[in-house]
């Protein structure tokens, strides 16, 4: 009877879902092609001398393509003990495998016991010198980088953890809940020199810890150099970890993991190192931007003769602004010409109704005559006084619409000349997006980006936002 062997990993157990075999042991995936290919039917057992005639080529290629899909997609799912399997398979068929030399240590440290954890910072720093080797030989520049960045964020990751283990341990044990000694050695530590011997191996556990993103650092200087200033920021990254440690470690403990000469060098390497990376990315934007427009001068006369144009007609409004700025001071000294006869005349009855007032309060009982004449007065003087500030309000009112169409007439114009400006604008971030995309395609370089992005169609993993998938090459939009 036929059946179909994974590759991978040797198991029968294979199930047909969506259109693809799946391994159930391992979760290699195969095409139906490839299952075909795969089966076998019985054992064939060979004896004696077998003649082949011409070359025999045994190409481990698509294995090991499929081995380290298997490990990866292990490790995504969390599944340890089986991409520990597939390195170790991995590193067996290839030595020079700087991943499978990685994870065969990163993976050990999700098992370690609390005794492990300093030996185990200890086994990566080894590795360490020997997988920057690996990766200097790349040839491909883009793996490379990539390589680089997923150490130091698995690194990260790491000595975090380790880290945290450590102290949470050292607060167990120092509360008198455990009865094991941070050596591992069984038995009960006297309680005068409990506490004192936990602080000290904690400290030595953490020295080992930070030592790894300090190392990591003076990895990527020494073997990947900074000319790539992606590769500065890296070691930034590694740097600052490394001091970061330290400093937690001094604000928890009251004492430093390195001494005061390394502090002071490394805090001045990274400054040193953070300004230079500053200067550096201006540098190269500058360049890019230069050697684009250098070899798209056509687009640049064009896009530079309708930003001239765009800046004229800013000028031109803003001399209009300027017209209707005069025309309106020339409208209210009109106004002013019309309303302050009506003013002088309005403050003269004012006056007079003033001192109306004061006769009338001033004549006694019996002159109702006299009071009869000075109220006729009033009367007449306040109906002067409403009509006046009648034609006062309507001579402002006057004025003031016509402001208001001047003003709304250049608002109109300028709302008009915004949208035009807002187009060009727009029309310039496109020619910005089309320009990075020329340049990332000219230079097979990608834009570095501190996220992870996955091919839909595909399902290969990038650590920054591509252009096009390198793997098989569909495109993305910015949107994706």
């Amino acid at each position: 009877m036929k059946r179909i062997t994974c590759e991978m990993c040797g198991s029968t157990e294979l199930l047909k879902k969506d259109g693809v075999f799946e391994c159930q042991n391992c979760g290699t995936k195969y095409t139906v092609e490839e299952a075909k290919k795969m089966m076998v039917e019985g054992t064939v057992n060979v004896e004696g001398m077998v003649s082949v005639e011409g070359t025999v080529k045994i190409d481990s290629n698509d294995e090991l393509k499929k081995l380290y899909q298997a490990a990866r997609n292990a490790r995504k799912t969390g599944d340890d003990d089986t991409a520990l399997k597939h390195y170790e398979r991995i590193n067996a068929m290839d030595p020079d495998s700087w991943e499978a030399l990685f994870y065969l240590v990163i993976l050990k440290t999700n098992t370690i016991k609390n005794s492990e954890i300093s030996s185990s910072a200890i086994n990566i720093s080894n590795s360490l010198e020997r997988i920057f080797q690996l990766i200097s030989a790349i040839s491909d520049k883009y793996e490379q980088k990539k390589a680089v960045y997923e150490i130091v964020l698995q690194l990260q990751t790491t000595t975090t953890w380790l880290t945290n283990a450590s102290e949470n341990f050292y607060k167990t044990v120092t509360k008198g809940n455990g009865a094991m000694a941070l050596t591992g050695i069984s038995g009960i530590v006297t309680s005068l020199s409990y506490t004192g011997n936990a602080l000290n191996e904690n400290q030595k556990r953490c020295f080992n810890i930070a030592n790894v993103m300090c190392l990591c650092g003076n990895l990527i200087e020494t073997y990947m150099g900074f000319e790539d200033n992606n590769y500065r920021n890296y070691a930034i990254v590694c740097w600052q970890a490394m001091l970061n440690f330290d400093s937690s470690h001094k604000s928890k403990h009251s004492a430093h993991l390195f001494n005061d000469e390394t502090i002071a060098k490394f805090t001045n390497k990274l400054e040193t190192n953070k300004k230079q990376y500053d200067i550096d990315n201006i540098k190269a934007e500058k360049a890019k931007k230069e050697k684009y427009w250098e070899e798209h001068s056509e687009e640049k006369n064009e896009l530079e003769e309708k930003i001239s144009s765009t800046k004229k007609k800013i000028e031109n409004l803003h001399n209009d602004i300027s017209k209707n700025k005069s025309k309106i001071e020339e409208l209210r000294k009109e106004q002013l010409a019309e309303v302050e006869p009506l003013i002088n005349k309005m403050n003269s009855i004012s006056k007079k109704i003033a001192q109306s007032n004061k006769e009338y309060k001033s004549l006694g009982l019996f002159q109702s005559k006299q009071k009869e004449s000075v109220k006729k007065e009033l009367n007449k003087y306040n109906l002067e006084k409403n009509e006046i500030i009648d034609k006062i309000l309507k001579t402002r009112n006057k004025i003031k619409l016509n402001q208001e169409k001047d003003l709304l007439k250049y608002s109109n114009k300028i709302e008009k000349d915004s949208e035009e400006i807002d187009e060009l604008i727009s029309e310039l971030e496109k020619n910005m997006i089309k320009r990075y995309e020329k340049v990332t395609e000219d230079t097979n370089q990608l834009r570095y980006i501190d996220d992870e992005y996955t091919c839909e169609r595909c399902g290969a993993e990038f650590f920054e936002s591509p252009i096009k998938c390198p793997e098989c090459g569909v495109k993305f939009s910015y949107e994706d």
